[in-house]
């Protein structure tokens, strides 16, 4: 196992065991990645990546696709189309734009040390402002996809994401941030990334939970929907997750969640050079050949599209 700053641990031996559960070598991934180099290079629409070091972001493709080749591609395509049809999210995702640099201050964003035992990685998020004028959920959105990211580029050692919000600041106010517009920009960048979501957890939730579920409900599969449990308070937290994946504000053994969006946005600006290269990774879609990955009736033709009501 290596470890990473702040406690985060990048689980050798999981990756190990995926391996082994998909039956991939070293020389068999090297072998699949070669391939999906030479179909990306071969596909019109898909950006030039001939320069560039994507071995490990391809190994992560893999990965989450469970070792098949076709999935990747699928997955490949969806990640630079959501790119294309998704700018406010995937473009220009540098720390020193001051929206994104402004939203660590009120909504916290880290993946949790270690793994479950089903082998998942935890992804907490929490309002931590309750005035609605500093919520900016585009730059949050922006931040969940730079964490992921971070695998892609780092190496990844889960098969699933388990999402946690804490829900114990969010008001009326903010719900009304969420239109009809960033909720389809929202469920697109959700297909830019093969993973999979088993649980999502809620906790600290408002009189109006019904509210907040029913933003989410066009945007998600019945059977993601089916996955999702809430609770009045924290407390059940150390029932749910092993300590070492409970922050300490929730009575675990788990750096606090102060420390864990530090320890993230230290990563990012680590990355800055990284996240600069990706402007360039999206699609030209003039030059597609078949159908296109995301269609017009999903996204919408300008992208406008009335606020939901939170009467």
């Amino acid at each position: 196992m290596v470890v990473m700053d702040s406690g985060l641990v990048l689980c050798e031996d999981r990756k190990a065991s995926l391996y082994k559960e998909y039956m991939m070598t070293p020389e068999s991934v090297q072998k699949d990645i070669d391939a999906l180099k030479l179909w990306i290079l071969k596909q019109p629409h898909l950006p030039d990546i001939s320069q560039l070091d994507l071995d490990k972001w391809l190994e992560g493709i893999l990965l989450l696709t469970k070792n098949s080749v076709e999935r990747a591609k699928h997955s490949i395509d969806s990640y630079f189309t959501a790119r294309t049809a998704c700018p406010s999210i995937f473009y220009k995702r540098n720390l020193q734009d001051p929206e994104l640099k402004d939203s660590f201050n009120h909504v916290k964003v880290a993946l949790m040390p270690g793994l479950t035992e089903e082998g998942h990685r935890v992804l907490l998020m929490k309002i931590d402002s309750p005035d609605p004028a500093v919520f900016n959920l585009e730059a949050h959105m922006k931040r969940c996809s730079m964490i992921v990211d971070f695998y892609l580029q780092h190496g990844v050692d889960f098969t699933g994401l388990h999402v946690l919000h804490d829900l114990e600041h969010i008001g009326l106010g903010h719900i009304s941030k969420f239109s009809l517009q960033l909720m389809k920009v929202m469920a697109i960048a959700m297909k830019a990334y093969p993973c999979r979501i088993p649980k999502i957890t809620l906790v600290n939730t408002p009189y109006f939970v019904d509210k907040v579920l029913a933003l989410f409900r066009p945007f998600m599969s019945p059977k993601l929907m089916a996955r999702i449990t809430s609770f009045k308070d924290s407390s059940q937290l150390l029932n749910i997750l092993p300590a070492h994946l409970v922050p300490m504000d929730y009575g675990g053994l788990a750096p606090s969640v102060d420390e864990l969006n530090g320890f993230w946005r230290t990563k990012m600006e680590e990355s800055a050079d990284f996240f600069a290269l990706s402007d360039s990774l999206k699609t030209d879609e003039r030059k597609r050949l078949g159908k296109k990955n995301i269609s017009e009736s999903e996204f919408g033709p300008n992208g406008s599209f009335r606020q939901l009501s939170v009467d």
